[in-house]
């Protein structure tokens, strides 16, 4: 059963953005298919590896676009993003430090941090992109 499907509701009207977005909910619903066969742990490196390299191009991606359509609000997600990425990167710090890999930790951060800023940080530069004659 996974924790957050795809509707349209989370489109951001960016095909490409969209299919990113779409990759981390599956990303997020393996961890949670994961810890529900008791294997969360085993999984958290790998997931967070994976999201970090993931989310470093997504975030790339998204700011070329905003600083080619002069987005407005560039700054704010852009600092968004580097507090998102910080997060995770404290995250591994921890897990290498410690040994412990604490896969719920993982996913609350993914859940809020992923579906709070699609829905509001990123749905905001919707309209914007799309007045710009951007869709792809």
């Amino acid at each position: 059963m996974a924790l957050a499907r795809w509707n349209d509701f989370y489109s951001v009207k960016v095909q490409k953005f969209d299919a990113q977005h779409m990759e981390e909910l599956n990303m997020i619903n393996q961890l949670v298919d994961a810890m529900r066969r008791g294997q969360g742990a085993a999984a958290v490196r790998s997931t967070l590896a994976g999201l970090m390299e993931h989310f470093r191009t997504h975030f790339a991606d998204e700011e070329d676009l905003m600083r080619r359509t002069d987005y407005p609000d560039l700054a704010t997600h852009q600092e968004e993003h580097g507090q998102y990425m910080a997060r995770l990167e404290s995250l591994k710090t921890n897990i290498e430090k410690t040994g412990e890999t604490d896969a719920v930790t993982l996913l609350f951060i993914l859940r809020d941090e992923i579906l709070q800023h699609i829905l509001q940080t990123d749905k905001a530069y919707s309209a914007h992109i799309s007045a710009n004659g951007i869709h792809t």
